[in-house]
């Protein structure tokens, strides 16, 4: 069974996890099921084929019959027998400490990602997964806390494993925890004169992540100790907003209070976790989204109030600033700017709606675009591209687009409920119509 690439750490691994295939006739019939779907998914060999599609409608079954709310809960029921198995009770109180932390966290990914938050387990699944798989690598190996931190055991294992053995989210766990064997090194590893040779994507990500102020104070004095170190900074800015909102509000203040935003690395940050920004943008440009987000961010009600912007920078980064903390406060706030807002406020929001990763709020709140402003053409070519990205169907001899409920795609809903609704937009003759089933 192969759990990562590196073939290595792998033969290292093996033996712990053919354990666990030969003892799980122990559990009992319903954990058993489940513990295979998940080794079906952990191993390499079988994750893209047949059982790739396997353990997510699995996760969002129990999701919905034990009514998970949160994804610092998701491995409370039943999946818990399943993660005390997998990874024995320390690990499995790690891991639970980690889901703690995810919950305050952004459930984007990707390289469009932005820095939007909810504690929606549906949300949160891709990086569930994968801080599981990385928290079973680590148990496997039966390294000690100071051999992970370095790498391994011995300059040969450290060399053969450098590229497999990442552990930021059972870092930031330990954080969390107190672990100060853990919150040392990571304190050596941001103050020692060779840093360059040892910081690396990792350790920033498990302080933003914890959100221990002490190492952040000291990422900080590096930010502005980095100079003419691009690599360095860029680093810093690139996952100070993968973490929680004190995370980023710190560092962002230290950008801020220093004029940060004068380098290309930071501009370029700022785009990647807002979604709008460029690196050869002005510097009255930058300087306005800089203080248009630390007023937002600091001042909600002052996001709220600039829902009715008609600035369209301005309510962009209002609608992002109120999602920095819960994207699901959007959908409460936006019947306004549909129904009253002029037509390029309506684009606006609908070009934030392709930024949150959030296909269920997306749905919802277009589907509401849809039916207010279906005669406007500039408007529904706004309409996220998921909505309209599925093959046309024909009615009544016209090509429409079908558009369902998110609780129906996201299974969270029966297809066969009476109080499902489909959208459907028929173009013809440069004109839109849209039914309602």
């Amino acid at each position: 069974m192969r759990l990562i690439y590196n073939d290595a750490l792998n033969k290292r691994i093996a033996p712990y996890l053919e354990r666990l295939t030969k003892k799980r006739t122990s559990l009992d019939k319903e954990t058993m099921t489940l513990l295979d779907v998940f080794m079906q998914y952990f191993n390499m060999d079988t994750r893209y084929g047949t059982y790739s599609d396997k353990l997510e409608p699995c996760i969002i079954h129990i999701i919905q019959e034990e009514k998970i709310k949160s994804v610092a809960n998701l491995f409370d029921g039943k999946l818990n027998k399943v993660l005390r198995y997998l990874l024995g009770d320390e690990y499995a109180n790690l891991f639970h400490t980690y889901l703690k932390l995810k919950a305050r966290c952004p459930y984007t990914h990707g390289y469009s990602r932005r820095s939007q938050r909810s504690a929606n387990p549906l949300l949160h699944f891709s990086h569930i997964i994968d801080a599981l798989t990385e928290f079973l690598k680590l148990r496997a190996t039966g390294f000690s806390e100071q051999a992970i931190l370095n790498g391994g055991n011995t300059p040969e294992e450290i060399e053969t494993y450098k590229d497999a053995m990442n552990c930021q989210n059972w870092m930031a766990a330990q954080i969390a925890e107190g672990n100060q064997t853990v919150i040392e090194h990571l304190n050596n590893v941001l103050t020692s004169e060779n840093n360059a040779n040892r910081l690396n994507q990792g350790h920033l990500q498990a302080i933003a992540v914890s959100g221990y102020r002490p190492l952040l104070e000291l990422e900080g004095k590096l930010l502005l100790a980095a100079k003419l170190q691009e690599g360095l900074r860029q680093a810093i800015v690139e996952t100070m907003d993968e973490g929680c909102p004190e995370s980023y509000l710190h560092l962002f203040s230290v950008i801020c209070d220093n004029g940060l935003q004068r380098f290309a690395s930071v501009k370029r940050g700022i785009a990647v976790c807002t979604g709008i920004g460029e690196q050869d943008s002005s510097e009255r440009i930058t300087n306005k989204y800089v203080e248009l987000i630390r007023r937002f961010l600091n001042d909600r009600e002052q996001a709220r109030k600039a829902l009715q912007s008609k600035d369209t920078v301005e309510l962009y980064l209002a609608l992002w600033s109120i999602g920095f903390y819960n994207t699901e406060e959007i959908q409460a706030l936006v019947p306004g700017i549909i129904k009253d807002g002029a037509k390029y406020q309506v684009q606006t929001l609908l070009y934030f709606l392709r930024c949150t990763q959030y296909s269920g709020m997306n749905h919802r709140i277009s589907k509401d675009a849809f039916e207010k402003w279906y005669n406007e053409p500039s408007v529904v070519a706004g309409v996220p591209s998921p909505h309209l990205s599925r093959p046309p169907t024909v009615v009544q001899g016209f090509p429409c687009h079908c558009i369902c409920p998110d609780s129906i795609l996201a299974g969270t809903e029966d297809i066969r409920t009476p109080r499902r609704s489909m959208i459907i937009l028929i173009a013809k003759k440069k004109r839109s119509a849209i039914m309602t089933i």
